[in-house]
């Protein structure tokens, strides 16, 4: 059972779609999209606090002969259970730009940026005490354990129907920098019957960027065997 639970959790979710649509003679038609999100968040546990949920001592007592009387009930009060203290991030983030431009002679270009950026800190300074249970100190995880989530995805489409078209490489890009920390001061005291354990994660990550031209001109130099009208960036950076 869990005597104890302490969380910082954020969740970040963002969608958007940005569109351009022309049929002028002559045009220029660009889309510069940004859709950034920093997290940070952050759990401490002060050298002056003391969170006891068993007590281990006691529970060593239940063992033994001294501790017991004569209808065989130990006289020695324990209580206990797991004690859980996280901090985490979780993020769900999707944009696409979509240029869509006929006519005669017409530029067209996009550069879609998705960006995270998260911090998770796990700070004990005080006392933690349980029996019956284990001591879980975490970055990055949720209360039961689970390494947190962070899916990212920039698309950039580009629809030149021109007679004569000029497109350039859409630049979609899906970055995600994830920090964790776990850090047990000095002035800690962490005691358990069961097992201690620190566990700092970045996350599981999913960074996706990608970004295609449709138009005559690519058309024809896909035929040829070329496929660089196709352009996206995914990076992840990650530290924990």
């Amino acid at each position: 059972k869990t005597a104890l639970e302490l969380s910082a959790y954020s969740n970040v979710v963002s969608k958007d779609y940005q569109y351009i649509g022309s049929g002028a003679a002559i045009e220029a038609a660009y889309i510069d999209n940004s859709n950034v999100a920093t997290s940070t968040t952050n759990i401490t546990i002060s050298d002056d606090a003391k969170l006891n949920a068993g007590d281990v001592a006691g529970a060593k007592e239940t063992t033994s002969k001294s501790a017991v009387v004569a209808d065989g009930v130990a006289n020695v009060d324990v209580k206990g259970g797991k004690i859980v203290i996280s901090a985490s991030n979780e993020a769900d983030m999707y944009s696409k730009t979509y240029v869509d431009v006929w006519g005669a002679v017409n530029y067209a270009g996009s550069n879609n940026d998705v960006t995270f950026n998260s911090i998770a800190k796990t700070n004990v300074a005080g006392d933690l005490e349980t029996a019956n249970g284990d001591i879980l100190i975490t970055s990055g995880r949720d209360v039961e354990g689970n390494i947190r989530d962070m899916h990212l995805t920039a698309e950039s489409d580009i629809l030149n129907g021109s007679i004569i078209p000029i497109s350039t490489y859409p630049k979609p890009s899906a970055v995600v920098n994830s920090e964790t920390f776990v850090d047990l001061a000095n002035t800690a005291n962490v005691l358990s019957d069961g097992n201690v354990y620190l566990q700092s994660n970045a996350g599981t990550i999913n960074a996706l960027g990608t970004g295609e031209i449709y138009d005559w001109a690519h058309a024809v130099g896909e035929a040829f065997g070329s496929n660089s009208w196709r352009n996206g960036k995914s990076v992840k950076e990650t530290s924990a």
